[in-house]
């Protein structure tokens, strides 16, 4: 009898041991389960966040200024966390002249350039080879030292970012489009007639 009193509360407790030990092992997949939840969490609000730097231009009417403030974030963006970016900009009323930067065998090259009535203007914030970037058309001086010109007709005129796309793989805006306005006074991001 006694031995079959000792092989009772041996079989308990193991029973017990079993008990305890697929808690803890279940306790932590679910622990780690929520961290996992919660990282993904953290990145969606950072994507989120990035996006509405940009989505708040989304069918919205504003100056170049703004214009130029997006290319720059966008710039510092490729800089910071090496997101890519492009932006398009249709002129409707003239033509416009801006200077390029592009990169050649390693070597920052500068071009000027006419953007005409109708065409777009592409500000990339890649740096590969033959690639266009937007650092001196962003520079409010040339490259020889004189006022840049262009840039302060472009903060002057009037825009409507009409089209935002963004990167299938990371969910972060990718693409921006914003188109001259033609006959226009700006308040508070609405055309007056």
């Amino acid at each position: 009898m006694e031995n079959a009193s000792k092989a009772l509360i041996i079989a308990g407790g193991v029973l017990i041991a079993i008990i305890i030990i697929s808690l803890l092992v279940r306790t932590y997949g679910n622990i780690s389960f929520f961290q996992r939840q919660q990282i993904s969490q953290e990145e969606v609000e950072r994507i989120e966040n990035y996006n509405k730097e940009y989505t708040k231009y989304l069918n919205q009417y504003v100056y170049g200024t703004e214009v130029i403030t997006a290319i720059n974030r966008a710039l510092n963006e490729k800089e910071k966390n090496n997101n890519d970016m492009s932006i398009d900009i249709k002129f409707t009323k003239e033509e416009y002249q801006y200077t390029i930067t592009y990169w050649k065998n390693g070597t920052k090259r500068e071009v000027s350039k006419t953007v005409k009535k109708g065409q777009n203007l592409s500000i990339y914030t890649t740096n590969d080879e033959g690639i266009q970037t937007g650092y001196a058309f962003i520079n409010s001086n040339n490259s020889d030292g004189t006022p840049n010109e262009n840039i302060e007709q472009l903060k002057s005129k009037a825009f409507k970012c009409d089209k935002i796309e963004y990167d299938s793989k990371t969910g972060k805006v990718n693409k921006m489009h914003f188109t001259e306005i033609e006959n226009y006074t700006l308040k508070n991001r609405e055309i007056l007639q």
